[in-house]
């Protein structure tokens, strides 16, 4: 009886055993989504790793499993074996970055299919172009919101294909606007039109990028081209500026660099992403060939519209202040400075004084929010014969004059004079809103010199 009971239990036991080892080595398919992590799981690639799905792609006896593990953008391989049973084939995993394209064929019964699958993890890419062998092709996404794309690439004759890959990574959706002063040469070069239509006008230069609205005659948006080095007209920096057809995508290309800046106008985001040419950008005309030498002062580029009316612009003299847009008939000031002021949260400074024989009127100081000085006007008039007019413009911290603008202007003797102050060598100059302006004023003649501060006010 008791060697019975030893053998039944000996037996119970091998049975046991036998299905625990069967039980462990029973292969598991990728049917579902717990079935799919559990393969994953058990591959040495990802022991100890968070796996995220992304998404489950289909075709002919494939199936195809976008995730991240640990973040990493990884694809897993199944093959259905018939039932429904999806066996694991393969798997590849990139650890470099957040984001990263795969090179998949699938294998049908009949056909083929050659793919790029784009995965992106949380990560600041928001559009990827690439070329396989000479097609161009896009794909868009979301910053740090993952997601797989895939792209069916043509066919090729020897199924072979090489790749450039153009990745689009997000910079800001608040690019630092240009910050100009209106009495500022424009420079060595007049300000380049880039862009027309019967709703906007699109130039650069230098101090910036501008988006102009014809119908609400204002600037609705702007660049500080300096901030990401693409402020150059001319020399080895030269920035290439480039505009779609539509209007709504600007490039901007540091020539010496391989890399360029994206501004969507829809979505007002500013992206970065190795250099590419526009294709099929906006066309611009030769000004001179379509005019020739007119003696004024004008961009290179005009634009025809269907109407026969041609747009460009122009400067009446070589200051920021007076560029504005010609197209026929019509006249557009670009820099409207009360408009500027009123929308960029401005302060206007004004100032007036008159004595015996002479007056200041006009007088305006325009900062932004930061302090930088915008414009700086104003007239002297001039009745009595003195020789030197001398215009300081400072803040007094303690005891410290901080002198922040000082010229002289030689006057003639004895005739009535207007002269006009302007400068274009504040940008440098910053006010402290803690201090107070103070202008002051000094005309010397025959009998001495007089000094005057004037009154300054906030308009």
């Amino acid at each position: 009886m008791r060697n019975k009971i030893i053998y039944s239990i000996c037996v119970i036991a091998v049975l046991l055993i036998a299905l625990f080892f069967l039980e462990k080595n029973k292969e598991v398919y990728g049917n579902d989504v717990e079935s799919i992590i559990q393969v994953i799981n058990s591959i040495d690639l990802y022991e100890d790793t968070n796996i995220e799905i992304i998404d489950i792609f289909d075709q002919d006896k494939s199936r195809i499993v976008s995730f991240l593990s640990n973040g990493n953008p990884a694809f897993i391989e199944f093959k259905d074996k018939g039932n429904n049973k999806y066996k694991y084939q393969c798997s590849e995993v990139d650890r470099s970055d957040k984001f990263n394209s795969f090179f998949i064929s699938i294998f049908g019964e009949n056909s083929s299919h050659n793919y790029v699958l784009s995965i992106n993890g949380y990560s600041d890419l928001i559009r990827l172009k690439f070329k396989a062998n000479n097609d161009i092709y896009e794909v868009g996404f979301e910053k740090d919101v993952p997601a797989a794309k895939w792209t069916k690439l043509k066919p090729s004759s020897d199924n072979s294909y090489s790749f450039e890959w153009y990745p689009e990574t997000y910079v800001s959706n608040e690019p630092r606007k240009a910050q100009v002063c209106f009495e500022q040469s424009l420079g060595a070069d007049m300000v380049s039109l880039d862009y027309a239509s019967d709703d906007k006008i699109i130039f650069h230069d230098y101090f910036g990028l501008f988006v102009y609205n014809l119908n609400t005659k204002e600037i609705v948006t702007s660049i500080d081209l300096k901030e990401i080095n693409c402020d150059s007209t001319q020399g080895d920096e030269y920035c290439e500026v480039s505009v779609n057809s539509q209007g709504n995508l600007i490039q901007l290309h540091n020539m010496s660099k391989d890399y360029m800046y994206l501004f969507n106008l829809e979505n007002n985001i500013l992206s970065k992403s190795p250099y590419l040419p526009m294709e099929a950008p906006f066309k611009l005309l030769d000004f001179y060939e379509v005019y020739g030498e007119t003696g004024s002062i004008h961009s290179d580029q005009c634009v025809s519209f269907e109407n026969g009316e041609i747009g460009y612009l122009e400067s009446i003299d070589f200051n920021i202040g007076t560029i504005r847009y010609i197209r026929g008939d019509g006249i557009y000031e670009i820099f409207d400075v009360e408009a500027y002021v009123a929308n960029n949260n401005c302060i206007k400074y004004s100032f007036y004084d008159r004595g015996k024989g002479w007056e200041v009127k006009d007088g305006s100081i325009i900062i932004n929010n930061t302090g930088k000085i915008l414009a700086f006007s104003g007239e002297l008039v001039i009745s009595e014969p003195f020789k030197m007019f001398n215009l300081q413009i400072y803040q007094l911290q303690g005891e410290i004059r901080n002198l922040i603008y000082n010229d002289s202007y030689s006057l003639i003797d004895g005739v009535q004079v207007k002269t006009k102050f302007t400068t274009m060598d504040l940008q440098s100059k910053t006010f402290d809103y803690d201090l107070p302006i103070l202008v002051e004023i000094s005309l010397e003649n025959e009998k001495g010199i007089k000094v005057r501060k004037l009154a300054v006010n906030i308009d």
